[in-house]
């Protein structure tokens, strides 16, 4: 009986340790019932498009096909994880229950979101003096140019609010990696043959490596090309999942 309890006992931790790593899978596609509905955020089951970018419908019942959003995991986490001394969300979802995954994050939301979970939980962000900004993300951008995340002066009230770009993601969570998490810079691999990126100084190209080393852009590109597309925008869903990354 004795044997019969310690099986039974180390099969429930078994089914306890599998049921706490359990992923969602992005790379399924299926019928809109076929996914949980329990997840935070409902727009995070979006319609699978074909190649005109029309709703794609299973080939023999005509029925709509859906998938979870790629970065499904990251942004789960990211809004369960990431918590200021407050315990306000510094990643958050909006008041209807969607994420909003596919909208493009600003540079002050970045900011803010990269920022506020680098520093200790407890840090006090409205005593940073910032007078040469006047915006709500000023705290952050003050922070981010005392611990030589970003050039002084390069984020201001002109452009804060402006869509971030993939190379400026890069540079900052390689410069929050390296200078405020101690993680020394990577320099000795080879870049990546990306075919997009002769345009970029040579220290565009090192915080490149550093990020392509440590994984902070896995997944986010296109399998069928070696792009990086490094002036594009980053999306609410690409930011949660490079953070996450960074940790």
């Amino acid at each position: 009986m004795k044997r019969l309890f310690l099986i039974l006992g180390i099969m429930l931790l078994l089914f306890n340790s599998i049921s706490f790593a359990i992923t969602y899978d992005t790379g399924k596609i299926g019928f809109e019932e076929d996914f949980d509905k329990n997840i935070a955020f409902e727009d995070l089951i979006e319609p699978v498009l074909d190649e005109k970018g029309n709703h794609a419908k299973d080939r023999f019942t005509n029925r709509p096909l859906f998938r979870y959003n790629p970065y499904i995991n990251e942004i789960l986490k990211a809004t369960k994880v990431t918590i200021d001394k407050d315990n306000n969300k510094l990643i958050t979802g909006y008041p209807n229950g969607t994420f909003k995954p596919n909208d493009n994050v600003t540079k002050a939301e970045f900011l803010k979101m990269a920022i506020g979970i680098s520093v200790n939980r407890n840090f006090d962000f409205d005593a940073i003096p910032s007078s040469h900004i006047k915006h709500w993300a000023a705290p952050y951008v003050a922070v981010a140019e005392m611990q030589n995340v970003i050039d002084k002066g390069l984020y201001y009230e002109g452009n804060l609010n402006e869509p971030i770009t993939r190379l400026e993601m890069i540079v900052i969570l390689s410069k929050i990696q390296i200078n405020m998490k101690g993680t020394p810079q990577y320099r000795d691999g080879e870049l990546p043959e990306y075919e997009d990126i002769s345009t970029l100084s040579e220290e565009e190209k090192g915080y490149l490596l550093h990020a392509a080393r440590y994984e902070l852009i896995e997944g986010m590109l296109d399998s069928n090309t070696k792009e990086i597309r490094p002036f594009d925008n980053i999306t609410r869903g690409e930011a949660a999942r490079a953070i996450i990354r960074v940790y």
